[in-house]
């Protein structure tokens, strides 16, 4: 969370988003559309329309069993304020 628009980074990241979100709640949900248990809860400073980027950095992790399944790993940068 920012007070005030952050600079955004300098490099690193494919893929990049920038948009707005309203919570009626204060809340929002960082998760995904198969509802992991990982997914989180996150408390915001007040109700209200928030300006948010977000960034992704994927790189294909190949296994050392070729037989394996490919997995791919991403690192994310999400701003908000």
């Amino acid at each position: 969370m920012w007070n005030g628009e952050p600079q955004p980074p300098e490099a690193g990241f494919e893929d990049s988003f920038e948009g707005t979100f309203t919570t009626d709640t204060g809340r929002v949900v960082l998760g995904t559309v198969t509802g992991s248990p990982s997914d989180r809860s996150i408390e915001l400073p007040r109700k209200g329309t928030y300006q948010i980027r977000a960034y992704r950095s994927r790189s294909l992790v190949l296994p050392d069993d070729p037989s394996d399944v490919e997995t791919s790993v991403q690192r994310w940068l999400i701003q908000i304020w």
